[in-house]
């Protein structure tokens, strides 16, 4: 009896060292998170391997073959159905010790309405003060001055905005090419405001920022460099200078926390093309929530579960993440879909190597494999979601 218990030991052994594996990546794709996955023995021709791969994740490294990249846009009602499928996880969350995000008044985004002013100093000087730039002004001034907990549900975030004449399908139209009509701009003043260039140099006394529009100054501003800035300049479009905060400005009752490698998970579950889910413009936003919801509607039906309804999803068996508060979520999603269906799922964790982690890395140890990485920078991040209440 007990050599038959020792085969059939040994033949699970070779049966789960045989069968093929499914791993999500939502870490940084460094070379020693590449040795990982060598060392998960990776075969390309048996394994399904799939990757988050937003900007932030990338390190220019070329990644396994047949490997898959996802990295969707995650704004504006995407978020919102993300965060439907907290409660689903809410259990598992709290075994691994991760927090979940909350929807609260961003202080983060506050701070930073101060870089959409130089949007709105750029359209003074092209446009005068017209009710547009009246809107934008007044909207910027006003959230930028809100108390921190003066928000504390989406109708008083609703009434705030469209106390400031924003239409009431804005969470429909916040992509960054169309949002600045939302202020009353014409498509035409946008591309052009959009499209100004805006170099920023650092000095150790001053930060000076140039508004220029094909070579010709528009406006120069300048401020004390109160915080140290590293010296030296920075090009770039005024979308991403100026815009982007404006509209983060309207998102600025949000969950706390970035929830990209969550997005990207539900859709490389849904297994929904790569192509089709990376693409960028005004529409891609709805097609993301739309993807969402439905993944949703799949791993929490309005009926109950049932196990059959998860057939149709790859199911990851193995996820290696970064420990940020989206592969948190991750993560816990992922123990959770794995509790009901009484499978297992290997986590392996990348942290920095500083010693400030340590604690950190022993805690994920209790639920998995931790390997620090020197090519790691998501330090500030880390400090945010676990150090900082």
């Amino acid at each position: 009896m007990k050599n038959i218990r020792i085969l059939l030991a040994i033949l699970a052994l070779i049966n789960a060292q045989c069968q093929a594996k499914d791993v999500f990546v939502c870490g940084q794709h460094t070379d020693l998170c590449l040795e990982k996955i060598n060392e998960l023995g990776y075969d390309p021709e048996e394994d399904t391997l799939k990757f988050s791969s937003p900007p932030f994740n990338k390190r220019g490294l070329e990644l396994p073959v047949n490997s898959e990249e996802y990295d969707a846009v995650n704004y504006g009602q995407i978020k919102h159905e993300l965060m439907r499928l907290m409660p689903f996880m809410q259990d598992t969350a709290q075994e691994l010790g991760i927090k979940l995000p909350y929807y609260t008044l961003s202080t983060f985004v506050q701070k930073k309405a101060s870089k959409a002013k130089w949007l709105l100093i750029a359209a003074q000087k092209l446009y005068g003060n017209t009710p547009a730039t009246q809107c934008l002004d007044r909207f910027l001034t006003d959230f930028a001055a809100l108390p921190k907990n003066s928000i504390r549900s989406f109708e008083q975030w609703d009434m705030f905005v469209f106390n400031h004449n924003i239409p009431r399908n804005y969470k429909q139209r916040l992509n960054h090419s169309i949002a600045l009509l939302l202020f009353g701009f014409t498509q035409a003043q946008s591309d052009r405001l959009n499209n100004l260039t805006v170099t920023k140099t650092t000095n150790h006394q001053t930060i000076t920022v140039i508004i220029s529009e094909n070579g010709e100054v528009i406006a120069t501003i300048q401020k004390p460099n109160k915080k140290n800035d590293k010296p030296g300049t920075e090009v770039s479009k005024m979308l991403n200078a100026g815009t982007k905060w404006a509209v983060k400005g309207l998102q600025g009752y949000q969950p706390k926390g970035c929830l990209t490698d969550l997005a990207n998970l539900a859709l490389a579950m849904m297994q929904v093309n790569v192509k089709l889910a990376n693409q960028k413009g005004p529409k891609q936003e709805k097609k993301v929530a739309l993807w969402i919801r439905r993944f949703v509607s799949i791993v929490m039906p309005r009926y109950g579960f049932r196990h059959n309804r998860l057939n149709a999803l790859w199911i990851p068996d193995t996820i290696i993440e970064d420990d940020e508060v989206d592969d948190g979520c991750c993560k816990a999603f992922l123990r959770k879909i794995h509790k009901l269906r009484r499978t297992n799922l290997t986590i392996m964790t990348q942290l920095p190597d500083d010693s400030e982690f340590d604690a950190l890395a022993e805690k994920r140890s209790q639920h998995g494999n931790v390997f620090r990485d020197p090519d790691s920078r998501n330090a500030r991040a880390l400090r945010s979601a676990h150090f900082c209440t």
